[in-house]
């Protein structure tokens, strides 16, 4: 029973939305940061599980829904190769159409046009946005409503 045995259970979080998958398609703004807050994670515990009494070559994962997505993301890419030792994703996987996000760059200068941001060169586009308060960029989520899901999934 699970119960009975000993674990060392970590949860944390990531960037979301706009925040986490803003992407301008090029190496200004190249997306995914959600997931790479992630693989943060997985190095920490890597590295410190041991203190708490976690055994560092047995780290599972989970997730559900667009946690479940990462999972099986975390399977696929390089940067998580030996961090963690097996997977459990519920009700989600990389293949949902929610995953992608298409036409990002379209949605980063949407959102910045909104904000008051130049939208031309995408480094003036980051160096705006980074003086933009977070809450001001999460709330442009709302002028995506006519895609379908979360437009930065």
């Amino acid at each position: 029973h699970i119960m009975r045995q000993q674990m060392v259970l970590v949860t944390f979080n990531y960037r979301l939305g706009p925040l986490g998958f803003l992407s301008t398609e090029d190496d200004v703004i190249p997306g995914n940061f959600g997931l790479k807050d992630q693989v943060t994670v997985l190095r920490w515990i890597r590295e410190n599980i041991q203190s708490f009494g976690g055994d560092p070559e047995t780290v599972p994962i989970v997730g559900y829904s667009a946690g479940s997505a990462s999972v099986h993301l975390h399977y696929l890419s390089t940067l998580s190769n030996g961090l963690f030792s097996s997977g459990i994703g519920h009700s989600g996987s990389a293949l949902n159409p929610w995953v992608m996000t298409e036409r990002s760059l379209e949605k980063a200068i949407r959102i910045g046009a909104v904000l008051g941001c130049p939208t031309r060169k995408t480094q003036a586009l980051l160096d705006c946005l980074r003086k933009q308060p977070a809450e001001d960029i999460v709330r442009q989520v709302a002028v995506f409503q006519d895609f379908l899901y979360n437009p930065f999934s």
